[in-house]
């Protein structure tokens, strides 16, 4: 009984693990998404910049 409760102990924590695992990717993700944005916007301006003078 107590062998039982202690696996399915350490299975939730290795499932917190994997979630926090998986919401740190997706954080970096997003981060890596909006600053290629930024890094695609800022060219676009360079462009366009001496276009509109």
């Amino acid at each position: 009984m107590i062998k039982g409760s202690s696996v399915s102990s350490l299975l939730v924590s290795l499932d917190g693990l994997l979630v926090g695992f998986t919401g740190l990717l997706v954080n970096s993700t997003v981060l890596l998404v909006s600053f290629a944005g930024l890094l695609v916007n800022s060219a676009v301006l360079l462009v366009n910049w001496p276009l509109d003078s």
